[in-house]
């Protein structure tokens, strides 16, 4: 029961998540076959692994029109989840919340129409991926529900709690995957798309219906009145000084002068989150063109359940291996945490250089076990970030990193989607190795944040009467204040 007391936006983020996951390896698998058949008969399509030129023709132009359904959602995503996310600290998350739900279910609606009708021209896809972009998209959504989190918690279990939401991304991209592999399979394409449209209008409901807000009424007057006062020392009024006012609180809320290192360690996370995103950009691009291609040639279905058993494995270490770490590590401290992240990101960097080098499904098939510990670091990252800034500078925050993270997507799915294409001939992993590269470069960046962080709060110097005094941690909830104690060195 307690747990059940505990879920709030978690549902709205599965079932986000499940039907984007369900989306996305069936718009790809749609994009593939369509751009076959503008130049070739059903037959060569159905077997387009028999033409390996052919294949590689085919393949090299669905990427580029990956590239533009990305483009058409993530430029207007950017725009608006600049705007949202700073709006939601003045007047709540929840109605922010459903803004990006709304435009899946436009998306959801487009995608069903094409897959209907398959001679219609590709360009008509474009329609779904601007109204997503256009409602803030998946950047928006994230924004929103962190924040949420954020106002919900206090320090002592955020991690745990950032831990159970990045958990859905993965319970929720499993049973996307199953679905959308039995259901395209078992019945049809367009079946999924109706089936990825009751599930964003189930959370419009549940939002709606049932969420609750997690601002108080006092905060959003606060952040209100701030505005009001700014809004007469200006000359802009209204709905314009509120959208400016939203954009600026954004792009400055990481170069606020702060205590300690605080701004120069949030900006370090930035990067961190910038650089995964670019990894996880040629993942996202990449996967289903590369299992499709020989020597793998996987099914759908195939693709699926490779997909399915990484979010498992993922999920399953979110949930149970991260709560039991903390439950027996009764003096936790950051630089567990720390020491966690790294394994993690050492678990996915393996994963990624195994795909690279991977001939065979047995290889790709192990590769859920080998990276199961990323999301891990994720958790533990964003936990840490949140904990940098004020309170009502939470949704600012987030929206500058997911705002950086979507230019991260876009840099990323121009340089995978050309490289790609240009890769296949001599090595079609290698795409996956430059991966595992800005994997291995977000690990040396933590390590050095590891020891600034413990060289400026855990260890620093104090000098105390003349005389240098070491201040010794003696026990850190790393989620709470750090309590040290100042041990004087004894004389020889």
């Amino acid at each position: 029961m307690g747990c059940c007391r505990q879920v709030t936006v978690e549902p709205v983020l599965f079932l986000f998540i499940t039907s984007l996951m369900m989306q996305i390896p069936v718009t790809q698998l749609l994009l593939l076959h369509k751009v076959c058949l503008e130049e070739h008969d059903d037959s060569i399509c159905e077997e387009l692994g028999n033409y390996p030129q052919l294949e590689n023709q085919v393949q090299s132009k669905t990427s580029h029109w990956i590239l533009k359904l990305n483009l058409a959602m993530n430029i207007p995503g950017a725009i608006m989840c600049t705007i949202l996310g700073a709006a939601s600290d003045k007047f709540g998350r929840r109605t922010i919340i459903a803004f990006p739900l709304i435009g899946a279910c436009v998306a959801s609606i487009n995608f069903m129409i094409n897959s209907f009708y398959t001679d219609l021209p590709i360009r008509y896809m474009l329609i779904s991926s601007f109204a997503l972009g256009i409602c803030g998209g998946m950047g928006t959504c994230q924004v929103a529900l962190v924040s949420y989190i954020t106002d919900i918690t206090d320090s002592s279990n955020r991690t745990k709690r950032f831990g159970m939401l990045e958990s859905m991304v993965f319970l929720g991209g499993t049973i996307g995957l199953l679905l959308a592999g039995s259901i395209a399979q078992k019945i049809s394409i367009p079946a999924v798309y109706a089936c990825c449209f009751l599930l964003n209008l189930t959370a419009v409901g549940y939002v709606m219906a049932i969420l609750p807000e997690s601002l108080s009424t006092k905060q959003r007057l606060s952040s209100k009145l701030e505005d009001a006062m700014a809004k007469r020392r200006g000359w802009m009024s209204g709905f314009g000084f509120s959208v400016l006012e939203n954009m600026r609180k954004t792009f400055t809320v990481c170069f606020v002068e702060r205590e300690n290192k605080k701004r120069k360690w949030l900006l370090l996370l930035q990067v961190i989150a910038m650089l995964h995103m670019l990894a996880l950009s040629g993942d996202m691009e990449l996967t289903v063109l590369y299992t499709k291609h020989t020597p793998l040639s996987w099914s759908t279905f195939t693709i699926a359940v490779y997909m399915a058993l990484r979010n498992i494995a993922r999920a399953a270490a979110l949930l149970i291996t991260m709560p039991l770490l903390f439950h027996f590590k009764s003096q936790r401290t950051q630089d567990n945490d720390f020491n966690l992240t790294i394994v993690g990101l050492a678990s996915n960097m393996s994963g990624y250089i195994m795909i690279a080098m991977a001939k065979s499904t047995a290889v790709m098939m192990l590769v859920p076990v080998v990276s199961s510990l990323a999301g891990i670091a994720g958790a533990v990252l964003g936990s840490l970030r949140s904990k940098l800034v004020e309170p009502d500078e939470m949704g600012a925050m987030f929206a500058f990193g997911s705002l950086l993270e979507t230019m991260c997507h876009l840099i990323g799915s121009v340089i995978f989607n050309n490289l790609y294409p240009a890769t296949l001939d001599f090595m079609p992993g290698f795409s996956f190795l430059i991966v595992a590269a800005l994997i291995g470069i977000i690990m040396c960046i933590v390590i050095y944040f590891k020891w600034d962080y413990e060289d400026t709060i855990l260890f620093p110097k104090v000098i105390s009467n003349g005389e240098q005094t070491d201040n010794l941690l003696t026990y850190v909830d790393s989620d709470e204040e750090v309590e040290l104690y100042d041990l004087k060195s004894s004389e020889g």
